[in-house]
């Protein structure tokens, strides 16, 4: 089976193989994995990857959005959707560039430090939020230029994909 990936605003074919119940081969470009995976709770998958060159096992938290899932791996953010349903569900909209509009954590996590105020405007790529999961900090950035709404955490929050740290405005 093919899949046609949009990872953060690249599409990337990916062919999958022998699907097996927690295995299977896929091939990007021309480079072979073999990758087995275990489902550790709802946001967590632990999997191993096999390649002609390493062995690697790794934790990835995902999180839904609206657009697809934002996957965090080894402290990297990255938003995937499928690029064929995106194009098909487009029909006469402006195609979704695959970036996520709201502060939310891609894993559980809890907050460090909350660096703006309400009123406070911002530009894309600006640090909002410092969250740590598994000994691991990640700033969180503002996905577009705008002034923050609300502060809805502070410091020792305890928060979960899908709640929205802070609220912000689009600049117009």
């Amino acid at each position: 089976m093919e899949y046609n990936l949009n990872v953060n605003k690249e599409t990337k074919s990916i062919i999958i193989e022998n699907n097996e119940v927690d295995s299977f081969l896929a091939k990007v470009d021309k480079n072979n994995f073999h990758v087995t995976h275990r489902k550790i709770n709802d946001h967590t998958v632990h999997i191993e990857i096999d390649s002609e060159k390493r062995h690697k096992g790794v934790n990835i938290y995902i999180a839904d959005t609206a657009n697809g899932k934002t996957i965090s791996i080894d402290g990297i953010t990255y938003t995937v959707s499928d690029a064929d349903t995106l194009f098909l569900n487009s029909a006469g909209k402006e195609i979704t560039t695959g970036i996520p509009d709201k502060i939310t954590p891609p894993m559980p996590a809890t907050v460090i430090s909350v660096m703006v105020n309400k009123d406070d405007t911002v530009k894309k790529g600006d640090g909002i939020v410092v969250i740590s999961a598994m000994k691991m900090e990640t700033t969180l950035a503002a996905p577009y230029d705008g002034r923050i709404t609300s502060v809805n955490v502070s410091e020792g929050t305890k928060v979960m994909p899908g709640d929205i740290l802070v609220d912000i405005e689009p600049e117009s």
